[in-house]
C-alpha cells in the first residue's frame, strides 16, 4: 500500500450508497473498506489507521450515533463524516454532541460527498 492512499472506513448498509462512493472515488487514492456492523467498525478503528470514517445514522439501525462518542474516544482526530434520510432534531441533538465533521443529508450529489471527503482528509493531514 502506497503512503499516498487515503483509507476511509465506511460503515453503510445502503448499496446504493457503496456503489455510487466506489465509482465516485475510482480515479482517486482512495481505499474504501465498507463494514456494515458497528461492533467490527470499532475493532477495525483500534487495529487500522484511517483517514475519515463515513458513518451512516440510520433511525431503524442500533447504535449509530451512539457511536460516535466512543470513536472519538478511539482517535479524536478522526474526521467523521455522517449521512442519513432521516434529518430529525433528535438527530442533529446527537450529532451536536458528538465531535462530526461533516453531516450529509440523503439524497446526496457526488460533489457534496466527494468534498466533504476532500476537507476532511485535509483537515486531518494538517
Amino acid at each position: 500500500m502506497s503512503n499516498n492512499t487515503i483509507n476511509i472506513l465506511v460503515l453503510n448498509s445502503d448499496a446504493d450508497f457503496r456503489n455510487q462512493l466506489t465509482e465516485l472515488l475510482s480515479a482517486s487514492n482512495y481505499r474504501l473498506e465498507f463494514i456494515e456492523k458497528l461492533t467490527e467498525a470499532l475493532k477495525q478503528i483500534l487495529k487500522n489507521k484511517y483517514d475519515a470514517i463515513i458513518l451512516e445514522l440510520d433511525p431503524d439501525r442500533e447504535g449509530g450515533a451512539e457511536t460516535i462518542p466512543i470513536i472519538n474516544q478511539i482517535d479524536d482526530t478522526l474526521p467523521i463524516i455522517t449521512i442519513t434520510s432521516e434529518d430529525s432534531l433528535e438527530t442533529q441533538r446527537q450529532i451536536r454532541k458528538g465531535k462530526i465533521f461533516y453531516h450529509l443529508v440523503k439524497p446526496t450529489s457526488g460533489d457534496e460527498i466527494k468534498s466533504a471527503i476532500e476537507h476532511a482528509i485535509a483537515k486531518h493531514s494538517k
